[in-house]
């Protein structure tokens, strides 16, 4: 299930309104309900030294403070005179400083004529491609010198993995260990329906050595239970085993896996 964040309650230390907390790190980082109580809080603590007060104080009610306010357009001392010119990509017309130079009216215009020979060379064309981990026809620019291998990223990260020599680990070695010695035929590293890797497929069978470290990180959890509900929709029978289970009770795991077959 996804963690529940409202039973924790945190308030602002600005304002001490209560802080609506939507992940692990708002828990953490999450100090204020907004940027003004963000800023007001750090102008308090700043001004509690002496030497910044009398500072800000001093250029608040200085003589060059008092006559820059109110002053708009020309008669501000920092005013610089503007002139009308004309776009080198579309001809309109546009107002900038005297001192700038700038030759287009907007960032479209000039990231048309910055890219103008690559829009140019570049053709329209595409032809189909399959994808190698869930096989389905894309369709890619031919202008792309090499040939794409997979349509998406997900793909991607699960055709590295099955394509690569991976090692198992001591956990997937230790419940390796228990298939083989109950006679059970097994499919290591399965991608299923481009979700998830299944560490040993038997039929409708899955199982899956979540290890310590990588599956207490936060969030993980979240990410595996959306996963196996896939999983389940799809009619599989999904079974995950804890590191701490598979190395102190592999017994336990191994009374499971035949249960379920």
């Amino acid at each position: 299930m996804k963690s529940d964040f409202k039973n924790i309650k945190k308030n602002c230390l600005s304002c001490g309104l209560n802080l609506s907390l939507k992940c692990a790190r708002d828990v953490e980082r999450k100090n204020f309900c907004s940027i003004k109580c963000r800023n007001s809080f750090s102008m308090k603590k700043r001004m509690e030294d002496k030497e910044f007060k009398e500072k800000i104080l001093s250029n608040l009610f200085s003589t060059t403070s008092n006559l820059k306010k109110g002053r708009k357009g020309p008669l501000n001392h920092l005013w610089i005179e503007r002139e009308e010119r004309k776009c080198i990509e579309c001809d309109s017309n546009f107002v900038c400083r005297n001192n700038s130079s700038r030759k287009y009216c907007s960032k479209g215009c000039s990231l048309i004529s910055i890219h103008k020979d690559n829009i140019k060379n570049s053709t329209p064309d595409t032809k189909l491609q399959q994808c190698q981990t869930c096989k389905k026809i894309f369709s890619r620019p031919i202008s792309y010198s090499q040939p794409a291998k997979y349509c998406s990223r997900s793909c991607h990260c699960i055709g590295n993995v099955i394509n690569s020599k991976k090692k198992n680990t001591n956990i997937e070695n230790i419940i390796e260990k228990i298939l083989i010695d109950s006679g059970i035929e097994y499919l290591p590293q399965q991608s299923i329906k481009n979700i998830s890797i299944a560490d040993f497929k038997i039929d409708k069978v899955l199982i899956f050595a979540d290890g310590k470290y990588w599956h207490s990180l936060p969030g993980r959890k979240d990410k595996d239970f959306e996963q196996t509900k896939k999983m389940l929709d799809l009619g599989y029978i999904v079974l995950r085993f804890d590191e701490d289970l598979i190395i102190n009770n592999p017994e336990e795991v191994k009374t499971k896996i035949i249960k379920y077959l």
